[in-house]
């Protein structure tokens, strides 16, 4: 294996900005920006890259390391928000001052030597390799740049390749909004991962794209690359709640992380680890918020849910679950996305147990005419229900796999069309 590649201190990063006027000149510039304005004229005496230009001509050259951590981050972001971003996540896997490798210092940036894709590719794998941990930077949570970008894509492929261990950072702000958002509506991860296509993701140089896509037509196709992009980051997921749950000291803080956990796990469908974290976070919540708070009714839902994911008698799960989505009605709304989960859901365990087909149609038909009207029919969420109705149907009647009369002489059943939109959530519910 090659030697770790050098790199800086991440506390040298701000000795950078106080070296160039301080916080105020950054304020705004992108990572490209910071490059030209202030990379570049740094270290146009040397010609050399930042990081050998701080090791061969300053006096804190100690700062120059062997890199432990490779940064990913698109050039588009805000540089001050990819800084404060590593600066939150590094202490949260306890690493105090790391050394990383951040492209725009360890570049030559005035090397105008134009490589083939092989070099980059190969010199990329076996110094990922040898470092041995990424940290994605995401911004914002819900749509982030950089699985949009080709190389940022590349970089998650290759990291799974050599084995290297991936993090996430996200922007103080962005982490707050994140654990919110999430303790709402966990869906709301499952629609980030949902649009995950590396097939669309963009270079700033068109080659790279093509000799990208290359390589992973080649080497493990996109669809496939998409399930191990979505399985990193559900990994990631996992980890962060985890944490949060350790961290949290407040028992309602401790409850929704409880139920943050309950739902990846049911994603992943662990359903004994789901119940033992949906139990904690129901009993917690029945005490510090009461019977009828909204989180507290979820957590019952998901509950019942759970426990018939795995297989206890349909007395400790059907009525609990109907009674919770009847109180979803009230306490949400009959439009709100958390109602309409559970009412698939109860739609969907009433079928696949056996319990009333006929009553599951029913009730899968309503919650796809509205997912249809709120998300759009091709929303990964939509075609997750419809596949449940199409299943339900088909147990009912298999001759006439799905009748015209509920949408239509025309209809096709867009969960059954072989749509190229396949999404890894909607697999991960077969």
């Amino acid at each position: 294996m090659a030697a770790p590649p050098l790199g800086l201190e991440l506390s040298y990063f701000r000795r950078f900005i106080e070296l160039h006027g301080g916080i105020a000149r950054f304020a705004g510039l992108t990572t490209a920006q910071v490059c030209l304005q202030f990379v570049v004229p740094h270290t146009a005496s040397t010609a050399l890259s930042l990081v050998e230009h701080v090791r061969l001509h300053s006096s804190e050259a100690s700062s120059v390391r062997t890199a432990n951590w490779y940064v990913s981050h698109a050039w588009s972001y805000i540089f001050l928000d990819v800084l404060e971003s590593l600066e939150a996540f590094f202490p949260r896997v306890g690493v105090a001052d790391p050394v990383v490798w951040f492209c725009v210092f360890n570049n030559n940036q005035h090397d105008t030597v134009i490589r083939p894709f092989s070099w980059w590719q190969s010199t990329f794998k076996n110094s990922l390799a040898a470092i041995g941990n990424v940290v994605l930077v995401m911004h914002p949570w819900t749509s982030p740049v950089t699985l949009t970008r080709s190389w940022c894509v590349f970089e998650i492929y290759v990291s799974r390749c050599v084995g290297a261990r991936l993090g996430v950072a996200l922007v103080p702000s962005q982490q707050a909004r994140f654990f919110d958002d999430l303790t709402k509506d966990i869906d709301l991860f499952y629609d980030m991962l949902a649009s995950i296509n590396s097939e669309k993701a963009q270079a700033t140089i068109p080659s790279d794209k093509a000799n990208i896509d290359c390589v992973i037509r080649d080497e493990v196709g996109f669809l496939q690359l998409d399930r191990t992009v979505f399985a990193t980051f559900e990994g990631c997921m996992l980890s962060t709640a985890k944490a949060a749950l350790a961290a949290a000291t407040a028992p309602r803080e401790r409850a929704l992380s409880e139920l943050m956990l309950a739902h990846l796990y049911d994603e992943r469908r662990e359903f004994e680890e789901a119940k033992v974290h949906a139990e904690a976070a129901l009993k917690v919540l029945v005490q510090e918020a009461g019977f009828d708070n909204l989180q507290t009714i979820t957590a019952r839902a998901h509950l019942a849910c759970t426990l018939a994911e795995t297989h206890v008698h349909q007395s400790r799960w059907e009525p609990a679950l109907r009674e919770a989505v009847a109180m979803l009605v009230n306490a949400a709304g009959p439009l709100s996305a958390v109602t309409l989960k559970y009412e698939a859901r109860l739609g969907r365990l009433l079928s696949s147990h056996s319990l009333g087909t006929s009553e599951a149609i029913t009730i899968l038909a309503a919650v796809v005419y509205k997912m249809q009207s709120l998300y759009g029919p091709r929303n990964h969420r939509t075609l997750i229900v419809q596949s449940w109705l199409d299943d339900a149907i088909a147990m009912e009647s298999p001759s006439s796999w799905l009748p015209k009369t509920t949408f239509g002489a025309s209809y096709t059943s867009p969960a059954n069309s072989g749509s190229p939109t396949e999404s890894p959530s909607m697999m991960k519910n077969e």
